[in-house]
């Protein structure tokens, strides 16, 4: 937002500085039409060249603050798409979105309900997301009870006596997911 504003800034001074200078140019020459012929005769001249150039200098501000808008847009558009092939972004995403499913399958697969207010282990396989909380995103979208407690192994905080507690330990791959441990078997 701030190169954005920046960015404004800088093509409204353009044209400005452009239109400045055009009213210096008509203020001598005005002025040097007025020494040249002090009797007044060329005033009227000078004051119609005045107003035709007042009205050429607005509007080619107007077409130098779209030509330089419309040069950044572009210039903003190809640099977006170069990124995105440079990184692969799209194909990423999808690849993502792919796991995403698959391990929404895999807990499907499970038929599965906790109890309210039970707590859950889950064990990830530890490539499965590069952004290692996605499978407790995924589990609570899944089982839509806020009173659950779902941990991750090795990122949540738990002690020993905790995990000894968890009522369900679940491990999770991209295409499978094992129940561990549950109240119906332990």
């Amino acid at each position: 937002m701030i190169g954005a504003r920046a960015s404004c800034d800088l093509i409204g001074f353009v044209p400005n500085a452009f239109v400045a200078y055009g009213q210096r140019i008509r203020i001598y020459r005005t002025r040097q039409a007025m020494f040249e012929n002090p009797a007044g005769s060329a005033a009227p001249d000078a004051l119609v060249a005045e107003t035709s150039s007042a009205t050429v200098g607005k509007t080619h501000g107007w077409t130098v603050r779209i030509a330089l808008v419309s040069v950044l847009a572009v210039s903003f558009a190809l640099f977006t798409d170069w990124e995105n092939r440079r990184l692969a972004t799209v194909p990423n995403l999808l690849g993502v979105g792919q796991k995403v499913s698959h391990v929404i399958a895999a807990f499907d697969s499970l038929n599965l309900q906790p109890a309210p207010h039970s707590t859950v282990l889950l064990k990830p396989d530890e490539k499965l997301f590069q952004n290692k909380w996605h499978p407790l995103f995924i589990a609570s979208l899944i089982w839509n009870d806020h009173s659950l407690q779902i941990w991750i192994d090795n990122l949540s905080k738990i002690t020993p006596a905790q995990l000894g507690g968890a009522d369900y330990i679940i491990s999770l791959t991209e295409f499978n997911a094992t129940v561990i441990k549950s109240p119906n078997r332990q």
